[in-house]
């Protein structure tokens, strides 16, 4: 799994899922680093969380981009594009203590790191044989989820210095990026058709055919960002000790990664289009249960279970768009997740805010639980629909025949 080699060179896995680690630790050092300095400007706790919003704006923006980055330029090149604006962005964020100025470095960090993960992700994705796409594309879930959780941890550095986490994190970004360029030069496969029937057209075929693989990493995101956001406030409204919102936030965290490599195993083994809709309406129904399980023990475990089996949905939706598509749409597929995944992180919390504000603190569940819900209901109207309706379309079955006998001379032996 770690190596595949092929007419264009040797192909090394690990400099991928090391940039992953380091790039998503930088990630996971900036929110609290920021958010302490933040605070001892005088910042708000609103304007404060307002501010990282800035983050994901980056990334909704470079998400459209990434794609034609990485088929004009290929892997590396965008890579290194990725991680230098990251390292960049890293060493000005001691130099001046503005939040002005570091809203606008939030945003170009942002930009970067979906540019690298972007690039990193497709590039996986692509090589992967596909009896084993899924544990590889799952480790590198693992590899971004533990550098996510590792980040935090540089907070105590702070006391050698404002400086010493942002220059250590980009130091060794830089030096995960020397890594990957030992890996051969590639770019996607292209797309056979005219040039002005590439962008939209595109985004609309992609969507058409992957559809149920695209919307499990928006409900990620929407999952997510609602729950890391909302749940602090949801749990001192119903009376939790911060002790017991600290417990339950990490328990759902960790226990995400604990059932990674274990779903995408069965994924490939028993199929992703049967069990993404199975573990989506678990999640939905423990929701739902979460301000039944009440508090203590109860909502620990409830949390913990809920995170083993919706945590990894993002890379097996994605995993899911690769057995659903030619391999030269897939750049475009993972631009949609994206875009889907920054959207949804950027609506999740305001919706849920709003719902707590005007409803109850459990609306917190309801707003999560209920698109869990839709998705479930969707795919069970659409599973046997939607292959009808392909096999139906001569003209989008010959197309779609011709691009993957295209991609074939580009598949792993």
């Amino acid at each position: 799994m770690n190596r595949w080699v092929e007419p264009g060179g040797r192909f090394r896995a690990w400099p991928l899922y090391a940039l992953c680690f380091l790039a998503a630790a930088a990630q996971g050092m900036l929110l609290p680093v920021l958010a302490l300095l933040l605070e001892r400007q005088g910042l708000s706790a609103a304007a404060n969380g307002l501010h990282a919003t800035f983050l994901y704006a980056g990334i909704l923006v470079a998400a459209p981009l990434s794609e034609r980055l990485v088929r004009r330029w290929g892997y590396r090149p965008v890579l290194a594009a990725g991680g230098g604006l990251m390292a960049g962005t890293l060493f000005f964020y001691p130099l001046w203590a503005s939040p002005a100025l570091w809203m606008a470095l939030r945003f170009l960090s942002g930009v970067g790191a979906e540019i690298l993960h972007y690039a990193a992700h497709l590039w996986l994705t692509i090589r992967a044989p596909a009896d084993k796409r899924g544990r590889i594309v799952s480790l590198y879930g693992m590899a971004y989820g533990l550098g996510f959780g590792v980040g935090p941890l540089a907070l105590p550095l702070l006391s050698l210095g404002e400086w010493v986490p942002f220059g250590v994190a980009a130091v060794l970004l830089v030096a995960a990026l020397a890594a990957v360029w030992t890996n051969p030069p590639e770019r996607p496969p292209s797309v056979t058709e005219r040039r002005a029937e590439r962008s939209l057209s595109l985004y609309a075929r992609t969507w058409r055919l992957a559809y149920l693989a695209l919307l499990p990493p928006a409900l990620f995101g929407w999952m997510e960002a609602t729950l890391t956001s909302l749940f602090p406030v949801y749990g001192a409204r119903v009376g939790l000790a911060e002790a017991w919102i600290s417990f339950s936030l990490s328990a759902f965290t960790v226990s995400s990664l604990v059932l990674q490599l274990p779903l995408a195993m069965a994924g490939d083994r028993w199929g992703r289009a049967r069990l993404l809709p199975l573990l989506i309406a678990a999640g939905a129904f423990l929701f739902f249960l979460m301000p039944v399980a009440g508090r203590g023990v109860p909502l620990l475990v409830t949390m913990a279970v809920a995170g083993a089996l919706v945590g990894s949905i993002y890379t097996l939706g994605l995993a899911y768009a690769a057995d659903l598509l030619p391999k030269s749409l897939l750049p475009t597929a993972n631009a949609l997740g994206s875009i889907g995944f920054s959207v949804a992180s950027i609506a999740g919390p305001n919706l849920g805010g709003l719902a707590m504000s005007h409803l109850h603190p459990s609306a917190l569940f309801w707003v999560i639980g209920v698109p869990f819900a839709g998705y479930v209901a969707l795919a069970w109207w659409s599973h046997g629909g939607r292959r009808a309706r392909r096999m139906s379309d001569p003209r989008l079955s010959f197309a779609l025949k011709g691009v993957r006998e295209h991609d074939s001379s580009h598949s792993c032996p």
